[in-house]
């Protein structure tokens, strides 16, 4: 029998199956977390929460020089950094479908919501070169006023680093990942009753409430 050589096994292996030992195995990292809820105070605001199919199954994929394909899902870790966040940032809110809205669909909601992954960068070592994982997302929430106007488009930015140590690359992603999220929030959270854009409805809602607190006069 004829010995088995690389040159004749490679002629017996498959194009396909061929060129994924060339470019390598492909490294798919499902970004899943909790988030805590953040320690603010809830803006007066009855608010809709429109998180559209690219924002919940949102999928970014690379093929790194001298690396393999790298897939991070990041679809849940959205939905659960967002959630709990709005949840707890305002006095009101609830899902929307859509923007704009019906008339009769608009329940006096002062404002809607659509947050939208921009950008996404990550870095993984290739060699002796770096220990650490780093990440880079950018989320833009898009404010509309119910009838669609939109008020604000404002990028929030999240950064996050991990170093490999015990962990393979794939778990420091996520680690790094969660990090960046984590950032987003927490910008969010404390940067959002800033924004100047929102200014007259923070204003109104400011005013509303303090009416419905202030004692009655006295006869």
């Amino acid at each position: 029998m004829e010995p088995m050589t690389i040159r004749s096994l490679t002629h017996r292996l498959s194009p396909a199956f061929l060129a994924a030992l060339l470019c390598g195995c492909a490294s798919s990292v499902p970004v899943d977390a909790t988030f805590p809820k953040p320690l603010v105070e809830a803006v007066p605001m009855r608010v809709g929460l429109l998180f559209d199919s690219e924002l919940t199954s949102f999928e970014y994929e690379e093929q790194l020089p001298q690396n393999s394909k790298w897939s991070i899902q990041l679809g849940d870790a959205n939905v659960a950094m967002f959630n709990p966040l709005f949840n707890s940032m305002f006095t009101y809110t609830r899902s929307v479908s859509n923007v704009p809205l019906e008339e009769s669909q608009r329940d006096g909601l002062d404002v809607i919501i659509k947050p939208l992954v921009d950008k996404f960068e990550f870095d993984v070592p290739s060699g002796d070169d770096s220990k650490f994982v780093e990440v880079w997302v950018r989320y833009k929430l898009q404010v509309y006023e119910p009838d669609g106007k939109l008020v604000l488009d404002w990028p929030v930015v999240g950064y996050g680093k991990a170093e490999t140590g015990l962990l393979n690359n794939q778990g420091s992603l996520h680690r790094a990942a969660v990090r960046a999220l984590r950032e987003v929030g927490a910008n969010v959270a404390t940067e959002f009753a800033t924004q100047p854009e929102l200014g007259p409805w923070l204003e109104v809602t400011k005013d509303a409430t303090q009416q419905a607190t202030d004692p009655l006069p006295q006869t």
